[in-house]
């Protein structure tokens, strides 16, 4: 359980070590998590604890978005490949419904105090690719 924990960690931070965009620290530019760390510091002193501006929740929501493809990805394939029934797919997808509305709406609002429209706009961005997929293409 410790390294199912620990792996998911190290998933969640993916964004944080490959933010694209350079900051200024201390007259030196810099890009990935320092840069990161650095814009989330700044937003907290412009927004106020625990709010992150719009940019931040784009550059976060289009990883949540691209999460959630791979997610259906994954689930396609394995329900496919494992299972060979298009039944195993649909509960997947909603079992990983669940886990995100778990992770989004208790996980992290108790970890980073995360407010519930955060939490709202995160889980919907997770939801909507698969629910779109479900309707459209499965």
């Amino acid at each position: 359980m410790k390294k199912l924990k620990k792996f998911w960690y190290w998933l969640e931070y993916i964004p944080d070590h490959l933010y694209p965009f350079k900051t200024e620290i201390e007259g030196q530019f810099v890009r990935g998590l320092r840069a990161y760390q650095a814009n989330m510091e700044r937003a907290f002193e412009k927004f106020g604890p625990h709010k992150i501006g719009y940019k931040l929740n784009l550059y976060r929501g289009i990883w949540h978005v691209f999460g959630s493809i791979l997610v259906i990805i994954a689930a396609t394939e394995i329900s496919k490949r494992i299972f060979g029934t298009e039944t195993a797919l649909y509960l997947m997808l909603a079992v990983v419904a669940v886990v995100l509305f778990f992770q989004e709406f208790y996980s992290h609002p108790r970890r980073y105090h995360q407010s519930r429209t955060k939490s709202f706009t995160d889980w919907f961005t997770w939801v909507t690719p698969i629910a779109l997929y479900l309707i459209f293409w499965s």
